[in-house]
């Protein structure tokens, strides 16, 4: 989650020095010896042993390093706004792979031809294709996307913000689309799962890669006990798994 230099905006004189300057300078060389392909070298870093670190606390090394620059533990990475949207739209069965291409075609004039005449610029936020391939339209920008840390349009930003902040909940128990991806999730879970245990497992695993621990599985199944309003009750636990601080942050 950090980069060997902290100020991605500036390598110059008035920037950090590097937390490991030798490792830098050998990663350098051998992306040179391997002709300036940057796969090999990827393959290094993801294979190497910092890399693959669980984010577990130690007393003793955070004694000696508390802010984790010698990389003795993995930090938690908070997912990325774009990734947040795509995994709400794949775990509802609903991600498209289409590739626009003219994606700001249905914009109106005020984006195609800078004319402010233009009707509503809608920001697209509610089609089913990955976040990447979304227009990304400056006084447009969807408070979903705006509100998870996305890239501010107007500026350059070589490293986002990362913050945890209630109006991030609000916003995922509040969106409409967000709303709609956990009914559709819940739709797909029913007519796949008959029974109620079946439907709790396959929640957490498709939402959080894991299975519900038994206060969850008591807890959910005390949701769901009313069956003439199962859907409605497993949409209110999806939602609320989309809301949580789990489904937003990489241990």
């Amino acid at each position: 989650g950090e980069g060997i230099v902290r100020t991605v905006d500036n390598f110059g004189v008035r920037g950090e020095r590097p937390s490991h300057a030798s490792l830098l300078d050998a990663l350098a060389v051998d992306l040179m010896r391997e002709g300036w392909r940057p796969k090999p070298l990827i393959r290094k870093i993801v294979l190497s042993d910092a890399y693959q670190r669980e984010s577990l606390h130690d007393a003793e090394s955070a004694a000696a390093d508390p802010e984790n620059r010698l990389l003795w533990r993995a930090n938690r990475k908070r997912v990325t706004a774009e990734s947040i949207r795509d995994t709400m739209i794949s775990v509802a069965g609903q991600l498209s792979d289409e590739e626009p291409t003219e994606p700001v075609a249905d914009k109106g004039v005020l984006v195609t031809k800078n004319n402010a005449t233009s009707v509503e610029v809608r920001s697209g936020i509610e089609r089913p294709v990955r976040t990447m391939y979304l227009p990304l339209i400056r006084g447009h920008v969807s408070p979903l996307l705006s509100t998870l840390d996305a890239a501010d349009p107007d500026l350059l930003v070589g490293k986002r913000p990362t913050t945890n902040v209630p109006a991030q909940t609000l916003v995922l128990l509040n969106h409409e689309s967000v709303n709609r991806w956990a009914g559709l999730t819940a739709t797909r879970i029913i007519s796949e799962c008959p029974s109620v245990s079946e439907r709790i497992d396959a929640v957490y695993r498709r939402c959080l890669a894991r299975d519900p621990h038994e206060s969850e599985r008591d807890a959910a199944l005390e949701l769901l006990e009313e069956a003439e309003i199962a859907e409605a009750r497993l949409t209110d636990l999806i939602a609320a798994i989309f809301a949580s601080t789990e489904f937003r942050l990489l241990d």
